[in-house]
């Protein structure tokens, strides 16, 4: 008797061994029809078995190790500092936690989330224009 795998097992030994694919290359890659792996995709994002960059590339979640505490500490302060509303201070954190990492997918999400951060606080706190009349700020 043959045993099917299913369709997050499939998804999940491929992005660790090909992490940042699309939807439409892994369902290439493991045979299955593109709608199946986008709403499986889903699932498993919900679940954090996997995350995305934002640009639709996907990539496995790695297990937590011992050398990982640092980045681990760092990641939930940032979190926590998002959660206030405080995003320039979460994408320094983001920023710390991935030099903390050796781990290449750590370091991608820790990128990810540190621009998004520096967006997202360049969008609630813009910096002032400058007065056209005096070719200054208005803060000075």
């Amino acid at each position: 008797m043959k045993h099917a795998v299913n369709t997050e097992s499939l998804i999940l030994a491929h992005l660790v061994a090909n992490p940042g694919q699309t939807p439409a290359q892994i369902a290439q890659a493991i045979g299955r029809t593109y709608i199946t792996v986008k709403s499986t995709l889903k699932i498993m994002l919900a679940n954090c078995d996997v995350w995305n960059d934002g640009y639709s590339l996907h990539f496995a979640v790695e297990a937590d190790g011992i050398a990982e505490t640092e980045y681990l500490r760092l990641a939930k302060l940032a979190e926590e500092l998002q959660s206030r509303n405080c995003w320039y201070r979460a994408g320094q954190a983001w920023a710390q936690a991935r030099n903390s990492t050796s781990r290449p997918g750590l370091q991608e999400k820790a990128i990810y989330q540190h621009q998004r951060c520096m967006e997202e606080g360049n969008i609630r706190a813009p910096k002032p224009e400058p007065d056209p009349l005096l070719g200054r700020s208005y803060s000075r």
